[in-house]
């Protein structure tokens, strides 16, 4: 089964519910606790329709089998937000930066790698589009890549 979300700024209600979809591995980050840790970055998008493919070349990411592990790290799986860092020891986000997950996608070449802002602005520097809009790249763990993007 599919990861999937209520998207709340969504007025038709017939489109609230949205799946999260990889498009694309923008970089592999190390651990800034743990040595020989990594994390992936991945630019995705919110769907409201669902596209039943294959397992292994799905681009969307897979609910978590523990319920328990689920809790823990759901708020980094929320693209429009960013997550409580202090609070989690399991997960991490070993980043400065959030990327603009609207300008990396976009057909704007310029705007690829121009949308990366400071963790302390919730606006696009360069779509100036606010983090809910825009979406922010997910930053998560190996195991928790979609199958095609890995």
């Amino acid at each position: 089964e599919v990861l999937s979300m209520i998207d709340n700024d969504e007025e038709d209600e017939t489109k609230k519910l949205k799946y999260i979809k990889g498009h694309a591995l923008v970089q592999r980050m190390e651990s800034k606790l743990r040595k020989n840790v990594y994390y992936y970055e991945i630019a995705i998008s919110l769907e409201h329709r669902f596209e039943e493919i294959q397992n292994w070349k799905s681009p969307y990411f897979m609910k978590f089998k523990n319920e328990e592990e689920w809790k823990k790290v759901k708020e980094y799986f929320d693209p429009k937000i960013l997550p409580n860092f202090m609070k989690n020891k399991n997960y991490e986000y070993p980043s400065i930066k959030w990327r603009c997950c609207s300008c990396y996608l976009g057909d704007d070449m310029t705007k690829k790698y121009a949308g990366y802002n400071v963790l302390e602005q919730g606006m696009c520097k360069a779509c100036n589009k606010p983090m809910y809009e825009g979406l922010r790249t997910l930053i998560v763990s190996y195991e928790h890549v979609p199958f095609y993007i890995r």
